[in-house]
């Protein structure tokens, strides 16, 4: 292609030609007169005052530059040199996307041509100026030092040679150059943005050179005099912590950090009222403190350990954490949030060391924490918005801070947070009263394990016990914020009322009233509701004497108010609680099962209100939507009532089986809601999860009530409603055992035809397909492990069918299937082995499923799910041979192997390994067995 004719007459800037401009791209890059084309371009200037194709050009070069170091070089050497250093001597005249590009041109080109075929490559780039010089570096650094750039072993011993090369050659005048440019940029002849570009630059590099280049009275001066520059004073700072986290021996360290210290404190550079950048002040700070706690780690991990200098690098950094917590007390967080790393590495190394802080810094240290955590008054608790969410990130980081705190002096926080609890009032500002809670709250997770609610106890209260009763004796502000947060620490701390029952009736009574479920704001009943019925539960011991007063308040919130008072999901904790409240009820069981009546007879009065309702009345399909997603809430929420029996024990403790079956027998009529009314699914959706909750619940009664109901769930074929119904049925089959067979058996050619209609149709999705599958092999399984298999041989028109398909299953692409498969295989071998029809099945169908199976393309060898089914295979066949033992193998190995083509010598070594091997050495045979089946011939 012509390149200048193209250029000439396309429009670089038009978004509509992105994709064609790729296309020359490509074709460009390769293309040996586009390349020189280029080169010949740029350096003559041809396209000076258009950009766009000046950046396109670069681009062509970046591509040649990538391949300078190998034979597929297309342009001469030299001229490419040439035309990289011309353009470099123009490049700050360019704008920044660029001048940018330029330098990663020359970045990429400097890795594969220094110091070989570019030995002066540093002295040519110096004198093309400064900006391109250190726009360079800095990309010369991520293409060679940046560790946070993924690289290769191969480019990784690239990138040390260079570091050496250029240590030996170029570091020197490399420093000398930027030293040259802070000083012009004291003397104001460069513009800040290159100081700025040069202190980066220092700060990357110093990683790697000889320290003493930089930290030397001449170098740092002018870094100094920087400091005294608004615009300039950031990056200074940024540039002396990086040159403070240079890699050396801790002593070494320690005096290089004292000594920066110390002229950085003559530079006045702490007079914290006088600047204006003090994040990064606060950063460099903490910077220096830090490093002098890691050097006292290193000082003690020495052999010997170095005490002395592990107690002077210590002292060194307390020096500077005063300085540290008013930085952490300043209002703006991102100033405070730069001192958190040092603070807690402090504190926690003076925890690991025994080191005792002084009681001035530590309670100074703690009273800050405690004030920063504090919500500021324009704080919006009912919008949040931006600031509110970087308020919670900012005090979400702060907890760690404090938790450090508390690990290395929990009596000294718990004072503080007592101080603060004496203080609690109604007339409290909601702020302080919010995080005085929240405090309290906090040390639950905070404080030693020692000292949590672990510690409480009835004789010996410990002091966060004594915190908490302070706390439920006091009152607050009724904001909801500060409520919620209250609600949430009663029951972090549910502990505690089992020691001091006496304060759980007037705790218990805010909560289902106007402090909780009744109180005024939305979220704070959502959340009540919950933390109720949790409470209810962990309290169980102690409920009896509260259950009959909280299920008499409890009405209003159980049965009245819409979806905007109380969502579905938070009402039906509060059902559950209510189901644990009157089994525990210190009442007689006659009595108990008055109270559940009185907890689900609303419940059914109204399901069978509103199904009648949407059969008998005509309505839009909305309508019947709305109806039928309400009578299914009613069946959720009996469901949670009966969340508090683990079995029929305990519904016959409570007198209530027949309130149970009841109630079945009434939810179970809405499955014969018309069905012409499309929500009757929701409907029998929730009367199907139901009746997974009686069958914990209830006996053998229950049985009587199931056919009806199954043989309704079965007249629907579809993919959901039979996924759903095959775990019911395998419920009931785990429960009753044996007992199941009269039950099942008339179903089960339904469940049959349903099964193979789906699976047959094609028109489901293939997952769909594949999950009913599963669904039905799993469903087989398990009636075998039920002891239920007379459900098939009551059924003997249908056998060979379903043996069919599991031989299918086992022969397909699916392991999860075949694996399924192979273990019916085995369960039935073991069942019906000996009688004498099932000798055809053996040879015909079990026998080429575990040969044949994992011997087909079917079988991914490479998945390990693929390699669990070919070990069940091997367990299938060792299942036959101690039925059948050497009939088995005199068959295998005289007539089935043979017919397969396999030869004697390998067919005789199965045999063996059958016959011969424990079942686990067998199961590692088969793998290899089948392996070899699958390597090309």
């Amino acid at each position: 292609m012509n390149l200048a004719e193209t250029l000439a007459r396309v429009d670089l800037t038009d978004e509509r030609q992105q994709q064609q401009l790729y296309q020359w791209f490509e074709q460009c890059k390769d293309d040996q007169s586009a390349i020189q084309f280029a080169c010949d371009s740029l350096t003559q200037r041809t396209y000076g005052d258009r950009d766009q194709v000046v950046f396109f050009l670069f681009l062509i070069l970046e591509a040649e530059a990538k391949r300078l170091d190998t034979t597929d070089a297309l342009v001469p050497l030299d001229s490419f040199k040439i035309t990289l250093v011309e353009t470099c001597k123009y490049a700050a005249l360019c704008p920044n996307f660029v001048s940018s590009k330029i330098a990663q041109v020359m970045a990429v080109s400097f890795t594969k041509l220094y110091p070989k075929h570019w030995p002066d490559f540093f002295d040519c780039l110096i004198q093309c100026g400064p900006d391109i010089l250190l726009s360079t570096l800095i990309q010369i650094d991520g293409e060679v030092v940046n560790r946070r750039i993924h690289h290769t072993k191969r480019e990784l011993d690239r990138n040390t040679r260079l570091k050496d090369e250029m240590r030996v050659k170029d570091v020197g005048t490399l420093v000398s150059t930027w030293k040259e440019i802070l000083e012009k940029v004291v003397e104001s002849k460069i513009s800040s943005a290159i100081g700025c570009k040069c202190l980066e630059v220092v700060g990357q590099y110093i990683e790697w050179i000889d320290i003493n280049l930089v930290v030397n009275d001449g170098f740092m001066g002018k870094i100094f005099e920087l400091l005294k520059r608004a615009d300039l004073a950031e990056a200074v700072c940024d540039c002396l912590g990086e040159i403070v986290q240079k890699g050396m021996p801790p002593k070494e360290k320690c005096v290089l950090v004292e000594s920066l210290y110390g002229a950085l404190e003559a530079a006045r550079l702490f007079g914290l009222q006088e600047h204006d950048e003090l994040e990064s002040i606060a950063k460099l700070i903490c910077t220096c403190g830090s490093e002098l706690m890691h050097q006292n780690e290193k000082f003690l991990r020495l052999e010997p350990p170095d005490q002395e200098g592990a107690c002077q690098a210590m002292v060194a950094g307390e020096q500077k954490v005063e300085l540290a917590i008013r930085l952490l007390a300043n209002e703006d967080n991102d100033v405070s949030v730069e001192t958190f790393d040092f603070l807690q590495t402090y504190i926690g190394r003076a925890r690991t060391s025994n080191h005792k802080i002084p009681d001035e810094i530590l309670n100074s240290c703690i009273r800050t924490v405690v004030a920063k955590s504090t919500y500021s008054s324009d704080y919006n608790f009912d919008r949040p918005g931006q600031d509110e969410a970087e308020a919670d990130e900012f005090i979400q980081e702060l907890k760690q801070l404090f938790e450090s705190c508390c690990l290395h002096s929990p009596q000294a926080v718990m004072m503080v947070v007592k101080e603060r609890l004496d203080a609690l009032s109604p007339h409290l500002s909601i702020p302080e009263a919010e995080v005085t809670i929240r405090l309290l709250y906090n040390l639950g997770e905070c404080l030693p394990v020692n000292m949590t609610s672990n510690s409480f106890n009835k004789e010996n209260p410990s002091e966060l016990q004594q915190l908490v009763q302070i706390f439920v004796g006091s009152s607050s502000p009724q904001h909801h914020a500060v409520v919620r947060l209250t609600l949430e620490t009663i029951v972090r701390y549910s502990k505690f009322f089992q020691y001091h029952s006496e304060h759980l009736g007037l705790v218990l009574e805010f909560i289902v009233t106007s402090g909780g479920l009744l109180h005024s704001h939305g979220m704070v009943r959502s959340r009540a509701a919950y933390l109720f019925s949790k409470l209810v539960r962990e309290l169980q011991p102690v409920m009896p004497a509260f259950s009959r007063d909280l299920l008499q308040n409890l009405q209003k919130v159980l049965f009245e108010g819409d979806d905007e008072f109380l969502s579905e999901s938070d009402r039906s904790f509060v059902f559950e609680a209510a189901g644990y409240l009157a089994v525990c009820a210190p009442v007689s069981s006659g009595e108990k099962a008055q109270l559940f009546s009185g907890l689900l007879g609303p419940l059914v009065e109204r399901f069978q209100i509103d199904t009648r309702h949407v059969v008998e009345t005509p309505m839009e399909q909305e309508q019947q939507q709305i109806i039928c997603t309400r009578s299914s809430q009613y069946v959720a929420w009996a469901g949670r009532i009966t969340k508090c029996w683990k079995g029929p024990d305990g519904v016959n403790a409570c007198s209530a089986q027949p309130i149970l079956a009841e109630t079945l027998k009434y939810f179970m009529k809405g499955l014969q809601i018309p069905s012409t009314i499309e929500a009757r699914s929701v409907v029998m959706q929730s009367v199907r999860t139901f009746l997974h909750r009686m069958l914990i619940c209830m006996g053998e009664d229950i049985l009587v009530l199931l056919p009806d109901a199954l043989a309704i769930f079965l007249e629907r074929v579809e993919f959901r409603e039979l996924h759903e119904l095959f775990p019911l049925i395998n419920q009931i089959g785990a429960k009753f055992k044996e007992k199941t067979v009269p039950l099942i058996s008339p179903l089960l050619s339904q469940i049959l035809a349903n099964t193979f209609q789906l699976i047959d149709s094609g028109t489901g999705e293939s997952e769909e397909i594949k999950t009913i599958t599963r669904d039905f092999y799993n469903f087989i399984n398990q009636s075998a492990n039920n002891n239920s298999l007379a459900i098939f041989t009551n059924n003997e028109t249908h056998i060979m069918k379903i043996l069919s398909s599991v031989e299918a299953g086992a022969r397909s692409s699916d392991p999860v299937a075949a694996k399924l498969c192979f273990t019916i295989f085995s369960k039935l071998a073991k069942d019906w082995g000996q009688q004498p029809w099932f000798g055809d099945i053996i040879q015909n169908q079990i026998i080429p499923a575990c040969i044949l199976g994992p011997a087909s393309p079917n079988y991914d060898l490479k998945d390990a799910q693929t390699q669990m089914a070919i070990a069940e295979s091997a367990v299938c066949m060792k299942v036959l041979f101690e039925i059948h033992g050497d009939g088995l193998v005199e068959y295998l190995r005289n007539t089935y192997l043979p017919s397969l083509s396999i030869s004697s010598n390998i067919g005789g070594e199965y045999c063996e390994a059958l016959a011969k091997k424990e079942i686990k050495a067998f199961k590692c045979y088969v793998k290899v067995f089948f392996g070899r089946s699958h390597q090309p011939s």
